[in-house]
């Protein structure tokens, strides 16, 4: 998905906007969210792009998320499940958050921006945030920025 966007909605609480189950390679590009938010003040749970899986896959694809805009936003932003192996072959597949700018955001429930869930991964694929901007952000309630539940066997860089 390249060149696309998405502006003024409201959500119900515990949905997800873009639901992406499983891929074995994943590119999203140059796409922007603006004043995005729940239907009722307080409501928590829609990540705006959920990522359940990505296959590890043998030819070491790369999958990304890049220049993304959040603008004006009042729900969570990204989430990733983590890396299954393909055919129970592992491979070294990357997942790149790079170039995401998350700004002018207020939020009134306990969200978190960028979330890995609770998943562990013994391959060698790997998880990165990069050349990121995060600013101009308030919390009403409680809330991360960025909040990693996983165990893999190679580190998150960011």
């Amino acid at each position: 998905m390249t060149g696309s966007l998405f502006s003024g909605d409201k959500l119900l609480q515990n949905t997800n906007y873009i639901d992406i189950q499983q891929a074995i390679q994943l590119n999203i590009a140059s796409t922007n969210f603006n004043n995005i938010s729940y239907i009722n003040t307080g409501d928590s749970g829609v990540y705006l792009i959920y990522v359940e899986q990505i296959i590890s896959h043998p030819s070491n694809y790369s999958s990304y998320i890049q220049s993304v805009v959040f603008d004006n936003i009042k729900t969570n932003t990204i989430a990733f499940g983590g890396f299954v192996e393909f055919n129970s072959t592992a491979g070294s597949s990357t997942f790149t958050v790079k170039n995401v700018n998350i700004s002018n955001s207020v939020f009134d429930s306990p969200d978190s921006l960028i979330i890995t869930q609770k998943y562990s991964y013994t391959g060698l694929a790997q998880f990165s945030l990069t050349n990121s901007l995060i600013t101009n952000l308030t919390f009403n309630k409680f809330g991360n920025v960025i909040l990693l539940t996983h165990n893999s066997k190679t580190p998150v860089l960011i």
